[in-house]
């Protein structure tokens, strides 16, 4: 590395030194990987706004996924043959049960 090189061009020669190591490391498979990364990166960055401009009200789950997940666990619970406390939970969640 050079004394005198700027932070931005020590940036892109690490983007570019990422790209080569990329290519010799997984050869006719690079482009994918490469993709792969940038639309994680999109992804990670999307939901980075999301929970930056939605109130944590809003990214609660909802009583069906919460019930489905203590179906899910008492399910679990009862294949491994463990009393479930679940099942009071449950029970009170479905109406009639």
């Amino acid at each position: 590395m050079y004394p005198y090189e700027t932070p931005p061009s020590k940036a892109a020669g690490a983007r570019t030194g990422h790209v080569f190591d990329t290519i010799a490391n997984c050869g006719r498979l690079a482009p994918q990987m490469l993709a792969a990364e940038e639309t994680h990166r999109d992804a990670a960055h999307q939901a980075a706004l999301w929970r930056a401009t939605h109130p944590a009200d809003d990214r609660k789950p909802g009583r069906l996924r919460a019930w489905f997940g203590t179906l899910l666990i008492r399910l679990g619970t009862r294949v491994q043959g463990v009393p479930s406390a679940a099942s009071t939970e449950l029970s009170q969640a479905i109406p009639g049960s």
